[in-house]
C-alpha cells in the first residue's frame, strides 16, 4: 500500500466528492430533494459531520480497492472499477433509501446515475493522479 498517495488521494477526492455533493443536491436535483424534506431529522444540522466522515471514509475505502483492483491502469480498468463500485454503493445506499422511505423511485434513480458519474470522476481523478504520485 502506498501511505501518500492514499492519503492525498483521500483528501482530494473527499474534497471533490463535497463540491460533487453540493451541486448535486443543493442546485441539481434542489426539487426533488425538497419534495422529501419531510423525511429529514429535525437536528440534522447537528448531525451533518457524520455525513462528512462517512463521505471521507467512502472515498478512502474507493482509494484502497482502485489500488487494489488496479492492474495496468488502463481507462478501460479504471472505468470498469468505478462502475463496479458505483453500482455497490447504489445498491446499498440509494436502492436501500427507496426500501425503506417512501422516496420517489425516480428520485432514487436520479441519486443512483449522479452517483455513477461520481464514482467515474473519482476513478479517473486517481488515475491521473497515480501517474503523478502513485509510483514515487
Amino acid at each position: 500500500m502506498k501511505p501518500r498517495f492514499l492519503l492525498i488521494s483521500t483528501l482530494l477526492l473527499s474534497l471533490f466528492a463535497f463540491l460533487w455533493n453540493a451541486l448535486v443536491h443543493l442546485v441539481v436535483l434542489k426539487n426533488d430533494n425538497l419534495s422529501i424534506e419531510f423525511i429529514h431529522r429535525p437536528d440534522m444540522a447537528d448531525k451533518l459531520w457524520i455525513s462528512l466522515v462517512v463521505t471521507v471514509f467512502i472515498t478512502f475505502l474507493f482509494t484502497i480497492s482502485y489500488l487494489k483492483w488496479r492492474k495496468k491502469g488502463t481507462i478501460l480498468e479504471t472505468t470498469i472499477h468505478s462502475l463496479f463500485f458505483a453500482l455497490l454503493m447504489g445498491v446499498v445506499v440509494d436502492l436501500n433509501q427507496y426500501v425503506q422511505y417512501e422516496i420517489p423511485f425516480l428520485l432514487t434513480v436520479k441519486w443512483f446515475v449522479f452517483g455513477i458519474a461520481e464514482f467515474i470522476f473519482y476513478g479517473f481523478i486517481l488515475r491521473f493522479l497515480y501517474g503523478k504520485i502513485g509510483t514515487e
